[in-house]
């Protein structure tokens, strides 16, 4: 498994600051696809990510769910509808305007509770573990159950949530972070030989028809 941790400074949006997420989806993926020897194949692509980046794990899982398979969301600050008035994100850049204002707009837009009415109607299920410590102090298991019941009803067995002692802190995801890639672990495909998935590619090729030429089939990643 090839785990990679990239920084940002934009809690994984396009905010006013950064485009993190136009650089994850665009340039991060594709570099990462193109470096190292990985399957660039949905069932083999996983995201997760704590607090900030739990937001933006949930909201790339939800907004382009032909490019995972599964993910976690550990802790995450999918706050609905507004962060909590303590919050940093209420006071970073990335949602802060050009008078320096909480952009209430931009975070309604960026979280994940936009993408959720299309995300329902697709085919593509990401099965989601999340995880929030009890004690939390922006209230992240309550924000996290809210997630829990929207996804419910359309993926009833592929949707978990754990709740663990403590608060918004390394320790309950330490705590959480085997559970995390387990669960993440039951839905992505194990490593194959190159020499295999350049067979199967050939294998899956449409026939062709009279003079047309065989091309391979589009690949989505």
């Amino acid at each position: 498994m090839v785990i990679v941790m990239p920084g940002s400074s934009s809690w994984w949006i396009d905010g006013h600051n950064e485009a993190a997420r136009s650089a994850f989806l665009e340039e991060l993926l594709p570099h990462v696809e193109a470096t190292w020897q990985v399957v660039p194949r949905r069932e083999w692509r996983a995201v997760a990510g704590l607090s900030a980046g739990g937001y933006g794990a949930l909201n790339f899982a939800l907004e382009r769910p032909e490019l995972f398979a599964a993910a976690a969301a550990l802790s995450p600050a999918s706050y609905h509808p507004l962060p909590p008035r303590h919050s940093a994100a209420r006071r970073h850049p990335a949602f802060l305007d050009a008078a320096g204002r909480f952009d209430t707009e931009l975070w309604q837009r960026r979280n994940y509770t936009a993408h959720l009415p299309a995300y329902l109607e697709r085919d593509e299920v990401v099965p989601l573990y999340l995880s929030a410590g009890h004690r939390d102090a922006y209230n992240a298991a309550h924000h996290a159950w809210l997630v829990r019941q929207a996804l419910a009803p359309h993926q009833p067995d592929r949707v978990v949530m754990e709740v663990l002692n403590g608060g918004h802190t390394w320790r309950v995801w330490r705590a959480s972070l085997p559970s995390a890639l387990a669960w993440m672990n039951r839905f992505l495909q194990g490593p194959v030989a190159l020499e295999r998935l350049i067979e199967e590619t050939a294998v899956q090729a449409p026939a062709a028809h009279g003079d047309e030429a065989v091309r391979p089939s589009d690949e989505t990643g």
